[in-house]
């Protein structure tokens, strides 16, 4: 390359330079160069030199006496950016603009991409010399994305627990020893109208209605004190004004000196009390306007404690209040009704009449009036539960009776069609022409009784059903037809379903007269059957899609769950930090957790979408398979593991549901097995009777507490939460042991051990 005219001028600087140790440069591994305020490079260390001639890169080629701002100003008239931000960053430094310029830039060989630094400072001499160190970072970015790859798997992990947390409806929070928030989920905008930031690091204190403080912080210092509270109601200001009635439970952690809680919003159950009072007035209100007679006595001389108006008006009293019946009605001695409050205030038995014919003396002149009654008298009991007087409920139905007495007497003839009023009354004559509808039968098919008399029963009918009812008109003149559906054509033209029960009419002589039928709507439950088969229908499509939705979204997951505890792996083989070893153990125990759940699942939804298959099974191999895939395992060691087999004898079953059962079975007699026992086992026999397979499994571990025995096969349900499991194993277990056919019992005491006998049938 050739020196400018200025290079032999600038080097005459050499004695200045002496000042600075440049033989120290080369002791460097980045790539140096010293420049002038021109551009001009006065020195450049070994590293850049080996590089330029290495690489044949343009920016390292240069040589002293060069200047290096012509090779950015070359760089630049080929759109090269970054040279233009090198050149404009390098003035800024040498106008004393800024302190120092760094710039990153890429830097790729022919064979790896590179990733470089550029660094320009002043070096403080009156010569305004400026040090260029370029620096191959490529190493340090590879290890920058590599953390970012495993801290963004932290975050999701994190976040997944927070979004868990997020999701209930319970507010769930922390605090530290001074009552201030540390942690609490999102359900505080829903409780307290607040969002978790605004109540991190402000006391709790804060937001508590002035009244219930001493008794909150009283509770709050007694936790500290080791006391656990299992319900704690106060009230809070919500952020909107109003006051929140909360329910609490909380702990105390002695080693993080932090109090957790969980908090229900109970609001709205207090306002439902407050309604209660509201409605029992509403209640006191409606009694004094009741159109029933209704009222209390109390006491066995039953004394009038309460009586409504219209109950008053009935007997043709006022002032009864306090007095007893007897003294208020003396005529109803003689009609037995003492007798019948007696007997309910004695016995607690209710007694109820209708249309009860009493006589009541208004005017106390001797004259009784005839009124007929509804009434029932009922028990009224005390807070504890003892008699303490009679309720009574009556109405007048005085009219009412009279009235149908005296229709009762002038309609006699028709009183079998009165007494079955409650169905369609439908007669024909011998021509099937209409000759009597009641109103019911009019109702059903939309007509009036004067519209319906005289039509041919044809004309009710559709086309199609007159055919069949031609054949069905023929027939039923010689037999009864009890509760045969028929479909006939109301008014409006719409379908009506009925059932008929039909009996043919004949005279003195035998002869066929027409027909007398009771007909009964069911279009309502014809809909109702036809819409039921319908959901029955979608039911069972929306059943297969869940599970197979179920099944393909828990098989999919199992594939990151994977990518997860390969970075768990990376980061245990990575790093030297023991506390970053034990979180990443953290992790990969609830991975596995969350693995196994999913797995549960997945057996789960095998068990109800695959079909039996029904194959040979050898016993004796699928249990010491079983066995030998998890005896291996950090939880197994030192379980001592018997076997006593029965002679093999064919057995057919499901291979796929009997594995599902024994793993379930035997990994959780691994599971819970005691620590501290000095001889640990696990039993497992089988034998065969009433070709019927019987296998138990007994083991000497933790055993389960006799109140859990009904619940432990529950699915979800945990004995303890301390212990590891997702809660759905046994569910699987006795859904599969169903499936084939079997049955399962359970023997277990706290503390000694559990045996399971499981039956299943040889389904050969």
């Amino acid at each position: 390359m050739i020196k400018s005219n200025d290079t032999i001028e600038q080097l005459s600087y050499s004695n200045e330079m002496e000042l600075y140790n440049f033989s120290a440069l080369d002791a460097l591994n980045a790539n140096i160069a010293v420049i002038n305020s021109d551009g001009l490079i006065i020195k450049v260390n070994t590293a850049w030199k080996n590089f330029g001639r290495n690489n044949g890169a343009n920016i390292f080629a240069t040589e002293e006496g060069a200047n290096y701002f012509d090779v950015c100003k070359i760089s630049a008239c080929s759109t090269n950016d970054l040279a233009i931000q090198a050149f404009n960053g390098i003035k800024e430094v040498i106008d004393r603009e800024a302190e120092e310029f760094y710039l990153e830039y890429p830097c790729n060989s022919p064979t790896k991409k590179r990733c470089f630094y550029m660094r320009a400072k002043r070096i403080e001499t009156h010569l305004d010399l400026i040090l260029i160190e370029h620096n191959d970072i490529t190493h340090f970015k590879e290890a920058e994305k590599k953390l970012n790859k495993t801290e963004n798997a932290l975050v999701k992990t994190v976040s997944s627990h927070n979004k868990t947390l997020d999701s209930s409806v319970d507010v769930i929070c922390s605090t530290n020893e001074k009552g201030d928030f540390v942690h609490i989920n999102a359900s505080s905008f829903k409780t307290l109208g607040y969002y978790p930031k605004e109540l991190i690091g402000k006391n709790f204190l804060d937001f508590i209605v002035a009244e219930d403080r001493e008794k909150t912080l009283a509770s709050f210092l007694g936790i500290k004190n080791g006391v656990s509270v299992t319900l704690f109601e106060n009230r809070f200001h919500h952020k909107n004004g109003s006051v929140v009635h909360v329910f609490w439970s909380a702990k105390w952690d002695k080693k993080n000196k932090t109090v957790y809680c969980i908090g229900r919003d109970e609001t709205l159950k207090k306002n439902l009390q407050k309604a209660v009072l509201v409605e029992r007035q509403r209640f006191m209100d409606l009694y004094e306007q009741s159109p029933s007679c209704m009222g209390i006595l109390k006491g066995p001389n039953h004394v009038y404690e309460v009586a409504n108006p219209l109950y008053l008006k009935l007997i043709g009293k006022t002032n009864v209040i306090g007095k007893s019946v007897k003294e208020v009605l003396p005529e109803l001695e003689s009609q037995g009704i003492f007798q019948f409050l007696d007997d309910v205030y004695n016995t607690g038995v209710t007694f109820s009449a209708n249309e009860m014919l009493i006589k009541f003396d208004h005017n106390g002149d001797g004259n009784l009036v005839e009124t007929y009654l509804n009434f029932i008298y009922q028990a009224h009991r005390d807070s504890a539960g003892e008699i303490d007087g009679i309720l009574f409920f009556g109405n007048d139905v005085t009219e009412q009776v009279l009235t149908r007495k005296q229709i009762e007497k002038s309609e006699k003839k028709y009183r079998q069609i009165v007494e079955t009023a409650q169905e369609g009354i439908w007669m024909i004559d011998d021509d099937n022409k209409t000759t009597f509808v009641n109103s019911k039968m009019a109702e059903i098919l939309g007509y009036t009784t004067q519209e319906m008399i005289g039509k041919d029963i044809f004309f009710f009918m559709s086309d199609k059903v007159k055919v069949k009812a031609v054949e069905f008109m023929k027939i039923q003149k010689e037999k009864y037809f009890n509760h045969f559906i028929f479909k006939f054509i109301s008014k409006s033209g719409s379908v009506v379903w009925t059932t008929i029960s039909a009996n043919p009419l004949y005279n003195e002589d035998n002869k066929y007269i027409g027909a007398m039928a009771m007909v009964m709507d069911i279009t309502e439950r014809k809909r109702n059957e036809e819409q039921l088969e319908i959901q029955n229908a979608e039911l069972i499509k929306a059943h297969l899609e869940l599970d197979r939705f179920v099944y393909s979204v828990s098989h999919d997951l199992r594939s990151p769950l994977t990518s997860v505890l390969g970075l768990i792996s990376f980061i245990e083989e990575e790093t030297k930090e023991q506390d970053t070893r034990e979180h990443a153990q953290m992790i990969r125990n609830s991975v596995n957790r969350l693995d196994e759940f999913i797995k549960n699942i997945l057996s789960y939804s095998r068990n109800n979408r695959v079909n039996l298959n029904i194959e040979p099974i050898a016993i004796d191999e699928t249990i010491l398979s079983i066995v030998n895939g998890l005896k291996n395992s950090q939880q197994a060691k030192e379980i001592d593991f018997v076997f006593e087999f029965s002679e093999a004898q064919p057995f057919f079953s499901d291979q796929l549901r009997l594995n599902t059962i024994l793993e379930n079975l035997i990994s959780n007699a691994i599971k819970h097995h005691k620590k501290e026992e000095v001889y640990r086992f696990i039993k497992i026999n089988t034998f065969f009777k009433d070709e019927k397979l019987h296998i138990t499994i007994e083991d000497n571990g933790v055993g389960i507490d006799e109140e859990y025995h009904n619940k432990i096969f529950d699915m979800f349900y945990r004995v303890s939460s301390d212990t590891d499991g997702t809660g759905i194993g046994l569910y699987i277990v006795k859904d599969s042991i169903k499936n084939i056919q079997g049955s399962i019992e359970l023997q277990s005491q706290k503390g000694v051990g559990t045996i399971f006998t499981i039956i299943i049938k040889n389904l050969k």
